[in-house]
């Protein structure tokens, strides 16, 4: 390349491992290629200047935002209005030289005004239906939806991270171009845990089953947790969430308080290396999540090898495939868990699926360079650097025949 090209990763707390988009961000910043760009991602902070840099590396810089005065009123709105604020002024000044930006999440698009073909490239990745998940009010789902229309109106690509979900969104996004950008997960052998750690969590070597997500409506954690006592197991199941005060929450600590022969929940779990421990011993993973793309805690669970007990739908088919069987009712659940508690070839082979999926399709690696490829592939198309950059920058990719075959992401 001429010069390294300037990437904005918008709309993310940061670099780390407490959220979908800030783990993305943190990858990418171990695995970018640094002699061809640079990362800039905006993180928010209590107070300070309207955008001050904070440099990690020659390849990585924060940019941190401070809340607006609606933080006292509403942190949604501020979150709106500071990620609205900072495209808009990449916009304006284009004050870090961006080529491209990557725009996590629909919040900021009713917020936005009018971009600039002469500015930096957006990428918009609405991250899922939004509109459509039950714990938002009706208010809610309806800015979201129009914020999700009018983010990919403004938009020169979209990205999404579930191929079924750019199918939905097939009229929105009209004749732009859709591209395919999953998350990714790291591949977990013995040597990454300790089987100690289950004492701490009175658990027992492939004596558990395991679930982690937020308490909420579409990942169906209620109904799991009523179909696994109608279950003749007499293994537990461990359950990893952040129960809140909310009623949905309290519903699903009242059957584990009632149930604490069957259920255990000791409250979430942070500690990374606990975690993948709790994971990788269980007998298998229960996914309801009904709602989304590519679910990194799915990801996460194939990634140790968890057979996978998923909620039908084609989002988690279309990721998890034969490692996983399917439900949808309380009869399906029950049929599934005695048939893998009968036969443990299945449990094995499921395993072994789990991780060869993640080999070829979600390694962080290839995830990173994925990225790489739709920026280069989108200011190829643009016209913003050559045909000769673009293949010097191919060239030296370790996935390079497999970013070809995968079209660089571009599904149209």
């Amino acid at each position: 390349m001429k010069k390294k090209i300037n990437i904005g990763f918008f709309g993310t707390r940061g670099l780390g491992n407490y959220g979908g988009f800030e783990t993305i961000a943190q990858k990418l910043h171990e695995n970018i290629d640094n002699q061809n760009f640079n990362l800039f991602v905006s993180k928010e902070r209590e107070q300070g200047n309207k955008y001050e840099l904070e440099k990690i590396n020659n390849t990585t810089t924060l940019i941190n935002q401070n809340n607006s005065f609606l933080k006292k009123y509403s942190k949604y709105m501020d979150n709106i209005v500071n990620e609205g604020n900072i495209i808009t002024d990449c916009y304006k000044e284009n004050q870090w030289n961006l080529d491209v930006i990557f725009q996590c999440g629909s919040t900021p698009g009713l917020w936005m005004r009018g971009i600039k073909k002469n500015g930096p490239l957006l990428f918009w990745n609405p991250d899922g239906i939004e509109w459509k998940r039950k714990k938002f009010p009706l208010y809610g789902r309806a800015i979201l939806y129009l914020s999700t229309l009018r983010g990919i109106k403004n938009s020169h690509a979209i990205t999404v991270d579930s191929k079924a979900i750019g199918k939905y969104l097939k009229g929105m996004i009209g004749n732009k171009p859709l591209y395919y950008l999953p998350s990714g997960t790291d591949l977990v052998e013995e040597k990454d845990v300790e089987e100690s750690i289950l004492k701490k969590y009175d658990l027992e070597k492939n004596n558990y089953y395991v679930m982690v997500g937020r308490a909420v409506p579409e990942n169906h954690v209620i109904e799991i947790l009523r179909y696994f006592l109608k279950c003749k197991t007499s293994k537990k199941l461990m359950v990893i969430a952040n129960f809140g005060e909310d009623d949905y929450s309290q519903k699903a600590l009242k059957i584990i308080s009632e149930n604490k022969d069957k259920l255990i929940y000791k409250g979430p779990i942070y500690n990374q290396k606990e975690l993948r421990t709790v994971r990788y011993f269980a007998y298998a993973y229960l996914h309801g999540h009904s709602v989304g793309g590519t679910n990194p805690s799915l990801l996460e669970a194939l990634g140790v090898g968890n057979p996978c007990v998923c909620y039908d739908v084609v989002y988690n088919r279309e990721v998890a495939k034969d490692a996983s069987e399917y439900f949808f009712n309380l009869d399906s659940f029950v049929e599934i868990i005695n048939k893998l508690e009968e036969n443990s070839g299945k449990v094995k082979k499921m395993s072994q699926m789990a991780k060869s999926i993640i080999e070829e399709n979600f390694k962080w690696d290839y995830i990173s360079e994925l990225h790489e490829s739709i920026v280069v592939h989108c200011l190829l198309k643009n016209k913003k650097i050559t045909q000769e950059e673009f293949q010097e920058w191919l060239e030296k990719k370790i996935y390079k025949n497999k970013l070809k075959e995968n079209g660089f992401g571009l599904l149209r």
